[in-house]
């Protein structure tokens, strides 16, 4: 892992208008470069153990997520719930937590597949709910240290294309067993059956 890999796994992401709350807008915005300098990263993991007191450390009588407004009693560290939510929310992105990435992936960049544009139509599991499509992707993948990251460093991608990333990033070849969980081969499979 070379210091220009590190510096892309937490870069902020490009500034862009959202429609969205303050807190959430703040934490899509979060610059996270110096994150690493704040707690151990351990790059080929994919979860990190982190503490929100790692990232925002008490500072005297000004909220401990950075904004500057002092806490006024009975409160201790965040003058607002805003200022708490955007701290946890960044703590749970830093540490890995795949729906708190997915909610923010989607909310910036909607929900289409980054690769090939297709959207997320998501399963009906009927009175279980339903699941998406469109799955979070490490870019640099964690086999090689891209683990720990922010934002910067996930994609959306099609479950199809997922699957294809990841044959790649593991110089996997496609095999019958692997083209099993291809929606070509199986919207393929379930014709032949119906006109068979």
């Amino acid at each position: 892992m070379n210091k220009d890999n590190i510096q892309e796994l937490w870069s902020k992401l490009p500034d862009k208008e959202l429609d969205c709350k303050d807190w959430i807008k703040r934490v899509l915005m979060f610059d996270p470069i110096n994150v690493p300098k704040l707690f151990s990263v351990k790059q080929y993991q994919r979860r990190q153990i982190v503490s929100v007191l790692d990232l925002f450390p008490v500072n005297g009588n000004l909220c401990g997520c950075g904004c500057g407004q002092e806490v006024k009693k009975p409160k201790r560290r965040w003058a607002t719930e805003e200022c708490e939510l955007f701290a946890v929310n960044v703590r749970f992105i830093i540490a890995g937590h795949t729906a708190t990435i997915s909610k923010f992936m989607r909310r910036y960049y909607g929900w289409n597949c980054a690769k090939c544009g297709c959207e997320d139509k998501g399963h009906d599991m009927g009175a279980n709910g339903s699941v998406s499509w469109i799955k979070v992707d490490h870019i640099i993948p964690v086999k090689l240290g891209g683990g720990s990251c922010w934002l910067s460093n996930y994609q959306l991608l099609c479950h199809d294309c997922h699957v294809g990333k990841t044959n790649n990033d593991f110089n996997w070849k496609q095999s019958n067993q692997i083209k099993i969980f291809s929606t070509e081969y199986l919207n393929q499979t379930n014709h032949e059956q119906r006109t068979g």
